[in-house]
């Protein structure tokens, strides 16, 4: 038989921490909740880890103020999620424990509506509790480093390895959480995840965390339904966790946030980055339509320049013709055009000038000479003729 007597002390306790609870209507019991001793969970993170005195002493405070919820194993099955009980109260026993470990020593009740889970904690069937507990960090005991901090990744908690790669639980290293964050609830389990963990009678205290497997990093130190993340590594097999399912959706969240950032800060690297390559692009086709209209401008440019100088050859070619037609026509040959080839053109003003010589002898006065004058030696049919 475990059950508490509920004599006038316990009542007024019990009065105190629940004045609203019928004392008729419920069974009272005394468990180790946690002690001092190096818990003996397989989670990466916590293999070895132990609580320090100054962490019952919180957990103690809080229960004190208010009193916990007591439940069937977290809670991880259909119907389990309302307590069955309340933890109410507790003291700190030094040196009780494990190799002279400190205990917290907890009372809590079970309600009369549930018969057979009480009769199964009086005959020890159920002998082991379980609590849910958060701290506020879980430091490595080599380096100081922090599981819980802000520069914790996914392989630190999946492996349990530190920020120098001490791995928990190997070649003494462990973490040691000192600080309470929350107390969530305690449980009735099948096996304890702590040492000594034992519901004993009422002037025994034996009690420790359960072995069941919720993820990071809430210490539930029991078993629970909490869905298995994707690690970068392998998922862990079963009973590798300790963690309870609201923090194990917190730190999944924050990873998942951290994750999202990653992932926006990559899809706007890449989109600043298309941009950019969008723009030089259209600088070059600018460029290239630039470079094609200053090439369309240079061969009008040339089209005109080539254009203005056939002009100009085609007036210096006709000049001499113009310059040489009123001679034509001052020695008959009103319709002499140069040739166009440059030795019979050569001959022909040759001849020109001749016939101009002649021409001007006979002004000056060589018709008077009479028959004895030198004549032409040439005719104008030297000149080419066109009609």
């Amino acid at each position: 038989m475990k059950q508490v007597e509920l004599d006038d002390a316990l009542r007024e306790t019990l009065n105190k921490r629940a004045p609203d609870v019928d004392p008729t209507k419920i069974s009272v019991f005394r468990a180790a909740a946690l002690s001092t001793a190096p818990i003996r969970k397989k989670h990466p993170v916590y293999l070895g880890a132990v609580h320090t005195a100054n962490f019952l002493s919180q957990m103690l405070e809080e229960v004190v103020k208010e009193s916990r919820p007591l439940q069937i194993m977290h809670g991880s099955s259909d119907g389990d999620q309302l307590p069955i009980g309340r933890v109410f109260d507790g003291e700190i026993s030094a040196g009780t424990g494990i190799d002279g470990a400190d205990e917290l020593l907890t009372l809590f009740w079970i309600d009369n509506t549930h018969p057979d889970l009480i009769a199964k904690v009086n005959s020890g069937t159920i002998d082991q509790v379980s609590v849910a507990i958060l701290g506020k960090s879980a430091k490595s005991n080599k380096t100081g480093f922090d599981f819980m901090g802000p520069d914790a990744e996914f392989e630190n908690v999946y492996g349990g390895v530190d920020d120098k790669g001490n791995k928990m639980g190997s070649d003494g290293a462990h973490v040691i959480v000192d600080e309470l964050d929350k107390w969530f609830e305690m449980s009735l389990v099948g096996q304890g995840g702590a040492q000594g963990a034992k519901i004993l009678g009422s002037g025994q205290l034996r009690l420790s965390a359960s072995k069941q497997d919720v993820p990071p990093l809430v210490l539930q130190l029991s078993t629970g339904p909490a869905p298995a993340p994707t690690p970068p590594a392998p998922a862990p097999k079963k009973d590798t966790f300790d963690m309870d399912a609201k923090e194990f959706a917190a730190l999944i969240a924050d990873n998942a946030g951290k994750l999202a950032l990653a992932e926006s800060a990559k899809t706007a690297a890449e989109t600043a980055r298309d941009a950019e390559k969008a723009r030089a692009d259209a600088l070059q086709v600018e460029l290239d339509n630039l470079k094609g209209s200053d090439q369309a401008k240079k061969l009008t440019d040339a089209e005109a320049k080539v254009t203005d100088l056939t002009t100009k050859l085609e007036a210096a070619t006709a000049l001499p013709g113009k310059l040489l037609a009123p001679l034509f026509a001052m020695v008959g040959n009103a319709t002499a055009q140069v040739e166009t080839d440059e030795a019979k053109a050569l001959t022909q003003v040759q001849t020109l000038g001749e016939n101009l010589k002649a021409l001007g002898s006979r002004l000056a006065g060589g018709l008077s000479l009479g028959s004895g004058a030198p004549r032409p030696t040439a005719g104008n049919g030297a000149f080419k003729r066109r009609a």
